[in-house]
């Protein structure tokens, strides 16, 4: 009697695994998925804020009314965003806002749009316009031929 339900159980799992290795998988959603996440966001922070410390001091602040990590681009897409960089003496250097920016966290290039302002208060200049890009790498600023960049000192 113990052998046919040992039977009866290795034929009824038997069955189970034959049922399941003769479906067919439908990768649809899968797919899907991956075009999603490249348009979907993996987190959105609403006042978003950031303060780095170096040596007790504030290095610098970003704040945003929205920020979106989207982490196979390695981009955050902030919206409406204040940054501050602060000298060594505790006193802001560099402040700038954005009404859109794309950081891209892997080569630290930046691109604003939608009206920009940067301004350095230690050298008394300013730059403002509607689109600019800046490359990390090559630590230089540049903007397209159909946005007006305005550069000035105060």
């Amino acid at each position: 009697m113990k052998d046919n339900r040992v039977l009866l159980s290795v034929l009824v799992q038997l069955a189970a695994a034959a049922g399941f290795l003769s479906c067919s998988l439908n990768y649809e959603g899968t797919l899907l998925d991956e075009e999603m996440s490249d348009k979907t966001p993996n987190a959105v922070l609403i006042n978003f804020s950031e303060v780095s410390v170096r040596k007790g001091s504030t290095a610098y602040i970003v704040r945003a009314e929205k920020a979106e990590a989207y982490n196979r681009k390695n981009l955050t897409v902030f919206s409406n965003l204040y940054f501050a960089e602060y000298s060594s003496d505790n006193e802001i250097a560099t402040e700038g806002k954005a009404l859109l920016a794309n950081f891209y966290s892997d080569t630290e290039n930046i691109e604003f749009s939608d009206d920009f302002s940067i301004k350095s208060l230690q050298q008394g200049y300013y730059i403002e316009g509607r689109s600019v890009s800046w490359n990390g790498k090559e630590k230089v600023l540049s903007g397209d031929e159909e946005s007006e960049v305005t550069i000035g000192r105060d």
